[in-house]
């Protein structure tokens, strides 16, 4: 028994020096995160009829082709206002468009104008450019978006 005892002792003084000690592996450093890209976008337009009696019943607010918003009224309203946030938006150029859904008269003449806002309410605002058009129901004014 005593001969085990020397045994064991031997063989715990050789450990550290053969590096089988009880030494802390080293640290393996992380990459530090990506940031994401992706943003969400709060976009606001104002939908005016450029002349006559108001006429929209309906319409849609639409990114990159989802609806992110809608405008719905039992009698003919002008000016409207649609606003949506886009979610999960990555940088690069995007399409905004209005589109009209249904109007006491058509085709009619409208514009659209607004702002974008990058990073959501309070984020960065980027203007939009004012586009007109006489429309029929089902079509739409779009204007493009970079980001």
């Amino acid at each position: 028994m005593r001969k085990a005892h020397v045994l064991f002792a031997a063989i715990g003084l050789l450990l550290p020096a053969c590096g089988g000690g009880s030494t802390t592996p080293a640290a393996v450093p992380t990459p530090a995160p990506t940031p994401d890209p992706r943003t969400n976008v709060l976009v606001v337009v104002g939908l005016h009829k450029r002349s006559g009696p108001p006429t929209v019943l309906e319409a849609s607010l639409r990114f990159d082709g989802f609806e992110i918003g809608r405008f719905s009224a039992a009698q003919g309203t002008d000016p409207v206002g649609l606003s949506g946030t886009a979610t999960g938006v990555s940088p690069g150029r995007h399409t905004i468009e209005v589109v009209i859904l249904a109007q006491t008269m058509s085709p009619s003449d409208y514009l659209i104008n607004g702002s974008a806002f990058v990073g959501g309410e309070g984020g960065r605002q980027i203007f939009l450019q004012m586009v007109d058009g006489v429309l029929a129901t089902g079509q739409g004014l779009t204007v493009s978006l970079d980001i």
